[in-house]
């Protein structure tokens, strides 16, 4: 890390450093440490940062359809919340995007499903 993490939440705060020229490890610093991330930064980190683990689109609306797009950065996992136009003349909207810090974790579904018994009546 270039920066000691009060020493890059006081350059952040007084606007002395761009979030694109920070490592990985260091934008983990700004969200641990309770940045006030603009817009467009949470977008640049959407965006430029880290690895896509999954994207889950929801239902459509007229202009754009809601995505939940989690990402991996360094190991932890971080979820967005934007909406993907469904047009060409439609923008992203990131009115209400943010970042929450989520876990994996694994759970196992029961599902009942019929299945067809052999027929009873043949025909006769």
């Amino acid at each position: 890390m270039r920066f000691k993490k009060e020493e890059l939440l006081d350059k952040w705060f007084k606007s002395e450093i761009e979030i694109s020229k920070l490592s990985e490890e260091e934008i983990l610093c700004l969200i641990d440490g309770s940045a006030d991330l603009l817009r467009e930064d949470i977008i640049y980190i959407l965006n430029e940062v880290g690895e896509t683990i999954e994207i889950e689109r929801g239902e459509p609306h007229r202009w754009v359809t809601y995505v939940t797009e989690v990402k991996e950065i360094m190991g932890r996992f971080f979820e967005f919340e934007y909406g993907e136009p469904n047009t060409e003349m439609q923008d992203y909207d990131y009115s209400g995007i943010g970042i929450i810090e989520v876990f994996p974790k694994e759970i196992t579904i029961k599902r009942t499903v019929y299945v067809r018994k052999e027929n009873l009546w043949n025909g006769k």
